[in-house]
């Protein structure tokens, strides 16, 4: 299940700066993420999804990471989606349990 959609024409690029628990400080060199975007990053071999939830400055944003940052670290790097957080309804999601994220959990 597709949880974020890319739009190509918004994405950017950043560097984490600070990691506290979930909360995840992530400096851009251009233009920053719109609050509640989708940031994602592979961490261990599984994707990370980070949520914008508050500019900090002209340059950074702090994030609210979905799941464990066990091991994320400054200078690692972190793409924007150009998208919030979205999961799709339909057929094959009646009676599914999900995730945060939108990953079925039910086996």
């Amino acid at each position: 299940m597709a949880t974020v959609t890319k739009d190509k024409t918004k994405t950017g690029t950043g560097r984490v700066v600070q990691v506290v628990g979930v909360v995840v400080d992530v400096e851009f060199d251009g233009k920053l993420p719109p609050i509640n975007n989708a940031l994602t990053t592979t961490l261990d071999g599984q994707d990370l999804t980070l949520e914008v939830a508050q500019h900090l400055s002209e340059s950074a944003v702090r994030t609210i990471a979905l799941a464990s940052t066990e091991g994320l670290k400054r200078g690692d790097v972190i793409e924007d989606t150009g998208a919030p957080i979205s999961v799709p309804v339909g057929d094959d999601t009646v009676g599914r349990m999900f995730n945060v994220t939108g990953q079925p959990i039910d086996g």
